[in-house]
């Protein structure tokens, strides 16, 4: 009920809407929510960011989902777009709960209305899409990245070379990724050496493996020596064997 003389205001909805996501109240958040609508305010994109986080807190994301089909389909239903931190949020949501499929069409919807996410949800994307989706899409969503001037990372390249040495078996492709990488002024790291490391024990190339180790631009550690030990170990045990066959 309303006390006399206290006006109705859309934006004391709006900021205790806000104030408990920041209390994590999802469920105070839907009600302010509803009280909004049933006074005849029309949402608008503060009340409709507050509204899907308050339902990701509470672990719903399908119907934080349907809210921003709602707000894509806002020529129909007036409701506005997304604000890019609230993509951001769903997107990485979707990732940690691996739902590859909706983080993806998050990320197209972002990129379709002239948008973009920040580097670390390219980098979160990437890496899922590297290990559970389609390698052609991985590299994609990574060149995009570049298009709209954010600046690579050791860690975003290490998940390419990853990709080609794990996914693609393509050695190549792998050294094409770490010139590249040279190109861009991104210094290696030591997890970018091992993963090459891998690549070439892999594929039964340790002459190249130990002429990497050995020149190592950065300082080799226990993966670096375990990787090589176990690929001597492996060829040694295979020329053994191939004796004992003769």
């Amino acid at each position: 009920m309303q006390c006399a003389g206290f006006p109705r205001s859309r934006d004391l909805h709006l900021d205790l809407m806000k104030e408990s996501c920041r209390a994590s109240n999802a469920d105070f958040v839907i009600g302010q929510f509803d009280i909004l609508r049933a006074e005849g305010w029309a949402p608008d994109s503060r009340t409709i960011d507050a509204l899907i986080e308050a339902y990701l807190m509470k672990g719903d994301i399908d119907t934080a989902l349907e809210i921003v089909e709602q707000m894509i389909r806002r020529t129909s239903c007036k409701i506005p777009h997304p604000h890019d931190l609230t993509y951001v949020r769903l997107i990485n949501t979707c990732v940690k709960a691996n739902r590859l499929d909706d983080a993806l069409q998050l990320y197209h919807n972002m990129r379709i209305s002239g948008r973009a996410p920040h580097r670390a949800t390219y980098t979160s994307l990437i890496n899922a899409v590297a290990h559970f989706g389609s390698p052609t899409t991985a590299e994609s969503i990574f060149r995009d990245m570049l298009r709209i001037g954010i600046q690579p990372t050791a860690r975003q390249y290490n998940i390419l070379i990853w990709l080609y040495v794990h996914r693609l078996n393509d050695a190549e492709g792998m050294q094409k990724i770490v010139e590249e990488m040279h190109e861009k002024g991104v210094k290696p790291t030591t997890s970018t050496f091992n993963i090459m490391l891998d690549g070439f024990v892999k594929r039964g190339d340790l002459d190249s493996a130990i002429e990497l180790l050995e020149g190592f631009p950065v300082q080799p550690d226990v993966v670096s020596y375990t990787t090589v030990l176990k690929g001597l170990s492996d060829w040694e045990r295979g020329q053994e064997n191939g004796r004992e066959l003769e």
